[in-house]
């Protein structure tokens, strides 16, 4: 009776591993080819994006803090608050910007009662040109050529910040992402938008 078992066990043995053997060279028939294809499907999904072109800019708070400095506020005889602020602006799209493109400046409003004290671009990308204006309470950047990844860094001294407002006008934009670097700089952005 022991050897029937066993043989029995043996013939049920031989049967899974015919029948899983066989199930599974079919299936991986089928598998493989999609899931290749699934592969390949998402590649090329991921590529499209990514080679999209698109126009892009950027806006990041590298610093926002109050001036403390007794000097500076003596020097511009200042009884309110004096903000330090710094921002870059960055083509962060895969197209460059032409002078065209720009249907108005870009300007940069500090708030109705903000007064402009000091503006100063403190770094930049090597060739580019950046032409500006500053009226009372805002900063009016001209139109340029703006390359890919080319970026410019303004340190501004502003007296009674109260608010960040950005106007523009460029083909191909509609919103210009607002980021941030530092806990200060996050704070600032998030009042801004209050």
């Amino acid at each position: 009776m022991s050897y029937d078992f066993i043989s029995t066990l043996n013939e049920w043995r031989d049967f899974i591993i015919n029948e899983s053997t066989k199930f599974i060279s079919n299936e991986w028939r089928v598998l493989l080819p999609m899931s290749l294809s699934i592969f390949a499907l998402t590649v090329s999904i991921y590529l499209y994006f990514c080679s999209k072109k698109k126009y892009d800019l950027t806006f990041t708070w590298l610093e926002r803090s109050k001036i403390h400095d007794e000097e500076i506020l003596l020097k511009y005889c200042s009884f309110n608050d004096i903000y330090g602020i710094t921002f870059k602006i960055e083509n962060s799209g895969t197209l460059p910007f032409e002078k065209n493109d720009f249907k108005k400046p870009i300007i940069i409003n500090f708030g109705d009662d903000a007064k402009i004290l000091d503006v100063k671009i403190v770094e930049k990308s090597k060739d580019l040109e950046i032409e500006y204006n500053v009226n009372k309470n805002e900063i009016i950047i001209n139109e340029t050529f703006f390359n890919l990844e080319e970026f410019f860094i303004f340190e501004t001294l502003v007296d009674n910040y109260t608010k960040l407002d950005i106007k523009f006008r460029i083909s191909g934009i509609k919103t210009i992402h607002i980021l941030t670097d530092t806990p200060e700089a996050r704070e600032a952005a998030l009042q801004s938008l209050t």
